[in-house]
């Protein structure tokens, strides 16, 4: 009995190191958000490439991993075809996943994102100075080429943010009018559940 309670507690122990060490932050879906930083990639350079990109006026880059490539364009046909959620152009991934690296810590990141593969959706991870992962989500990216609004807010700063299609290599992820803040933003009715706890608080006051 005390060598199975001495494994429980060794197993329990493992998982929760385990879980710490990929997922330290509290991480938070949200609403689309206005930010002084918007990237629409309208002045990036077209055509495929390799090498990382200036965004957000110098505030950060964007670059492909596992040897991949990024991709400015208006339009980009595969499994469906997709055109740019605003203005004129949008970036995607024809191989890799997608890495944005900050200049200065930021705390909220959000933007629509698309796939023209034939595998929907893909996921996001949240690292910091250290590289060390913070957190990581789900990406929503329907089939057929339709934009899905993506948003996460961090209660901790990150340092850059890796983005990937569940395409072959993560590729095929389309993204648009992507925006960071370096400010957590609540969850979607946090501010009407607060405002109610405070009416709820008032009354009882009162009474």
């Amino acid at each position: 009995m005390k060598t199975q309670k001495t494994t429980i507690i060794a197993i329990a122990a493992t998982v929760a190191t385990t879980i710490t060490a990929t997922a330290n932050a509290d991480i938070i879906t949200i609403d689309e958000f206005e930010s002084f930083q918007i990237e629409g990639f309208e002045n990036m350079p077209g055509g495929f490439v390799r090498q990382a990109v200036s965004i957000f006026d110098g505030m950060g880059e964007v670059s492909a991993n596992n040897n991949g490539w990024i991709h400015r364009t208006s339009g980009w046909g595969f499994n469906s075809t997709v055109r740019a959620y605003e203005d004129s152009y949008f970036m995607g991934s024809g191989s890799g996943s997608v890495t944005y690296q900050f200049n200065e810590a930021q705390k909220s990141f959000g933007g629509f994102f698309a796939t023209n593969s034939d595998k929907a959706d893909g996921s996001i991870k949240f690292f910091d100075d250290q590289n060390q992962l913070l957190a990581q989500s789900t990406v929503k990216a329907d089939l057929g080429g339709a934009w899905s609004w993506n948003g996460w807010s961090l209660d901790t700063g990150f340092s850059s943010v890796e983005v990937s299609g569940n395409y072959s290599n993560g590729g095929f992820l389309m993204m648009d009018s992507i925006r960071v803040g370096p400010a957590t933003i609540p969850a979607p009715g946090a501010i009407a559940l607060l405002l109610t706890g405070g009416l709820v608080i008032s009354r009882r006051r009162r009474s």
